[in-house]
């Protein structure tokens, strides 16, 4: 059991310092508010700092005048490049819609949903919906504080309405590998959303998607896969044991729940002894935005940040 207020005292070393530095605006503004605990004062100039750091201004850049990235008819494709995954990167930033380029951003994806709340699969050929996008929106809406629009609601109708029996959400409509009646990668993004609400701890909804993801985590070669930690291009569009944590604590789920605490475990032993995680996917597949994150196998400030956040809300 970790006494609280000493959660540090399970970590191999304490790297705080490391992400700190001025060389990573947005890790230090995310540490600051997540793991410090600063002043609100310190925590905005971080803020300020990071939304206006080298690659929030590279993403700005890549920005089409009419507000989205890449094509204006689909928000999720190619990977990595379309609105969507570029909004996904801006939230964590920490950029809200005060600011006109977010606000036409968000208005170029809301334009894509449907009537019933949903969105379009990310291949029109394979998925009618797109359950891996839609999670994906009401997470980047909450942060960037637009968690009140009526259209969330009509998000979170469609969610409620299309959970599968077994507790997933499906976007491919075939069989979905590693089990039938609900896909992984939709359903962790799903949850990933709802846990951003802060709307649905402990909600049935939640419950059952949870324990539908906790089911499907269970295969062996996906308990392996868990553990290839990366930030950004993997974070968005697999699953990890950071982002899993991050579902389980946001949803309600105790840290001594056998599913967190799998999470959590796997995330303490891949600490390296100087207490920075590493970089297990990259390179980063962006061209333009690829100098901003490690290399495959370098110590990674942004992992370790994500990381350190994790096992604070677990523990602190």
């Amino acid at each position: 059991m970790v006494k609280a207020g000493d959660w540090k005292g399970i970590l191999k070393a304490d790297p705080t310092e490391w992400l700190l530095e001025d060389e990573n605006p947005v890790v230090r503004f995310w540490v600051l508010r997540d793991v410090v605990g600063a002043s609100e004062g310190e925590v905005e100039a971080a803020r300020n700092s990071a939304i206006k750091s080298e690659v929030a201004r590279e993403v700005f850049h890549l920005q089409k005048p009419e507000g989205h990235w890449m094509g204006s008819h689909n928000m999720h494709s190619p990977h990595y490049r379309s609105t969507i995954y570029q909004l996904t990167l801006l939230a964590d930033i920490g950029l809200k819609a005060s600011d006109k380029r977010i606000t036409k951003g968000v208005e170029a994806v809301l334009k894509t949903q449907r009537g019933d709340g949903s969105f379009p699969g990310h291949d029109p050929r394979k998925c009618a919906y797109g359950p891996y996008d839609i999670g994906l929106i009401v997470r980047f809406m909450h942060q960037f504080g637009l968690g009140d629009d009526p259209r969330v609601g009509r998000m979170y109708e469609w969610i409620e309405a299309n959970q599968t029996p077994e507790g997933g959400w499906v976007g491919v409509k075939a069989a979905c590998n590693p089990m039938p009646r609900g896909c992984l990668n939709s359903t962790a993004n799903v949850l990933w959303g709802l846990a951003t609400s802060k709307n649905y701890t402990h909600k049935k909804v939640a419950k059952k998607g949870v324990d539908f993801l906790s089911k499907v985590m269970r295969s062996p070669k996906l308990r392996w896969e868990t553990r290839n930690f990366s930030y950004p291009q993997f974070w968005n569009f697999w699953v990890d044991d950071i982002k899993l944590a991050e579902i389980y604590l946001g949803l309600g789920i105790s840290p001594m729940n056998r599913v967190l605490k799998g999470s959590l475990n796997n995330i303490l032993v891949l600490q390296e002894k100087d207490g920075r995680w590493i970089e297990q996917n990259g390179n980063y597949p962006v061209r333009e935005l690829k100098e901003f994150f490690p290399r495959k196998g370098q110590p990674s400030k942004w992992v370790t940040a994500k990381a350190m956040i994790a096992l604070r809300r677990a523990y602190g």
